[in-house]
């Protein structure tokens, strides 16, 4: 049931209201820890809520984030397989988030904890997450050439996640790759439908998808713009603009401006 209501946030968040989608994931979060839901549905909507946080991350992001770390051995203990499988995927995920947040020293540890599970490679959508949280530790480092190296052959296969690509056209970014990353910023912009029907994990990644694919309309303006196509740079511009209105005034927009 809480996983269902998730367009309570997307809705919003699809309209660049991030305050009240903001607010509508923490309802989500607190139902999912004071009522009587299951733990895959708790830990589910606790990890969608906190990817969502890693993109402005508020004073108590770090904490919930290490916290949320710190239960999953535990968890992963008990699990019968079903709930193995989607306990891994949050561990990738939440390895993401970390390192996309500078501690790469949690992603470290959460990839280290689903590394070599059966589970992972059982499951395309558990080993696509835990490339791109090691691909997102690369960035991290500075090492946006390993990064690439990690992650374009899956989207050269046509393989990965909706979330590949939104990683992978940052690594081109930092690269200095602009042609590549613009061609996946409208790749991104133009596939709304399957960020937000993508399941790879109960649908988790749903609001963050959604963010990169109005992000990749900013995005794709400003490469337009670096490599001289000031028409397409101008369109994507007012795209933006009528997606998220005053969303340039956003942090996580300005922050991932700071990448282009």
């Amino acid at each position: 049931d809480l996983l269902g209501r998730a367009h309570e946030v997307t809705v919003p968040l699809d309209r660049g209201r991030w305050d009240a989608a903001s607010a509508a994931m923490q309802t989500l979060t607190k139902a999912a820890q004071s009522s009587d839901a299951t733990l895959l549905s708790r830990t589910s909507t606790n990890t969608m809520g906190l990817l969502m946080r890693a993109y402005a991350p508020d004073a108590s992001f770090a904490g919930d984030l290490r916290s949320a770390a710190d239960a999953l051995p535990g968890q992963l203990a008990t699990a019968d397989l079903l709930l193995a499988r989607h306990l891994l995927f949050q561990s990738s995920a939440m390895a993401w988030a970390a390192a996309y947040t500078g501690d790469v020293a949690l992603a470290r540890e959460l990839v280290g904890l689903a590394e070599g599970h059966p589970l992972m490679e059982a499951y395309p959508a558990n080993a696509a997450m835990q490339q791109l949280a090691l691909a997102e530790m690369d960035l991290a480092s500075g090492n946006a050439a390993a990064a690439i190296d990690r992650l374009a052959p899956a989207v050269a296969g046509n393989e990965g996640l909706y979330f590949t690509r939104a990683v992978l056209m940052r690594a081109y970014g930092a690269e200095g790759k602009l042609k590549e990353a613009r061609e996946l910023a409208q790749w991104l912009a133009m596939n709304r439908g399957r960020a937000l029907a993508e399941p790879s994990s109960l649908g988790v990644l749903q609001p963050v998808n959604l963010i990169e694919a109005n992000l990749a309309l900013r995005a794709s303006g400003r490469l337009a713009d670096r490599i001289g196509d000031t028409a397409a740079a101008k369109e994507q511009a007012v795209a933006f603009a009528e997606a998220w209105p005053e969303g340039d005034q956003l942090l996580l927009v300005k922050r991932r401006d700071a990448a282009f």
